[in-house]
């Protein structure tokens, strides 16, 4: 009977099994909670991150050819400077540039460097809009049939915003539509911003800004055929024969009566001769 009781009293009862139970529960799910908000922050993180880091390598695409930028005035079917900002969702630059050697793409095109490099914003089937690169020879044949189509390189998709500003040396201040067709700026601004994983619109602090300062020098047509100089003998030659010009016009023509005692005194001159010649003879 003692023993009984005793294994009585070291049991537990239902209502504390369900208490410790309850207890356990409470702890396991706020352990479980924490987890997977660490995991969600973490993975959030590395989303933004990798966004970051997309933004970064297309602003440096785009910065790294816009660096090498050829412009020739006088070539503009070729050189041309083009873009359109009059679409605000889908805006457009085109250029010819000399790339660097570790430009994407140059696989592509072995050591052909100077191309031209379109960067647009179109739409994708599976990721709405994106920020596309496109890339052809500036050396394209004759037969318009054997033009092949241009490279394309994605460079960002999920696009939210893209935005170009120029600097107008002629107006002294940024415009959003370049005009200049003759011309290239000095200065262009770029604004880049992916969308949010839930799909709302992009924030201030998910906006990426670059500020490239383009070095290159228009090639003006004056500098493509500048002025040959005068050859120094011709020269030599055209200010001799004008001062033979000048003096001969400057020559007075002789009067009849000098003409005349010129003939004479040739006259006289030649009966001497003739004279001296008999002497030696006899």
């Amino acid at each position: 009977m003692k023993s009984e009781m005793k294994i009585k009293k070291a049991a537990f009862t239902l209502v504390e099994t369900i208490v410790a139970v309850a207890i356990l529960s409470l702890v396991l799910t706020s352990v479980y909670g924490v987890f997977f908000s660490v995991l969600n922050t973490t993975k959030k993180g590395a989303e933004a991150a990798v966004d970051v880091q997309r933004q970064r390598i297309a602003l440096k695409t785009i910065e790294d050819a816009l660096s090498g930028l050829v412009y020739y005035e006088q070539n503009q079917a070729i050189y041309g400077f083009m873009a359109n900002t009059e679409d605000y969702d889908y805006p457009s630059i085109s250029f010819v540039s000399r790339v660097p050697p570790d430009f994407l793409g140059n696989k592509d095109f072995g050591s052909e460097r100077l191309r031209r490099i379109t960067f647009q914003v179109e739409d994708d089937e599976d990721f709405g809009r994106s920020l596309v690169m496109y890339q052809y020879s500036t050396l394209q044949p004759i037969d318009p049939l054997e033009i092949e189509d241009p490279s394309r390189w994605v460079l960002g998709q999920d696009l939210d915003t893209f935005l170009m500003v120029f600097w107008s040396t002629i107006n002294g201040e940024w415009v959003y539509e370049w005009t200049e067709t003759n011309s290239i700026p000095t200065r262009i601004k770029f604004e880049m911003a992916y969308a949010r994983a839930d799909g709302s619109p992009a924030l201030a602090e998910d906006m990426q800004k670059r500020e490239v300062v383009v070095f290159s020098e228009s090639i003006t047509q004056k500098m493509q055929n500048p002025t040959l100089p005068a050859a120094k003998g011709g020269s030599s030659r055209g200010r001799s024969s004008d001062r033979s010009r000048s003096s001969s016009s400057s020559r007075r023509k002789p009067t009849q009566a000098e003409i005349d005692a010129y003939r004479k005194r040739m006259a006289e001159r030649n009966k001497g001769r003739d004279d001296g010649r008999g002497r030696d003879d006899s």
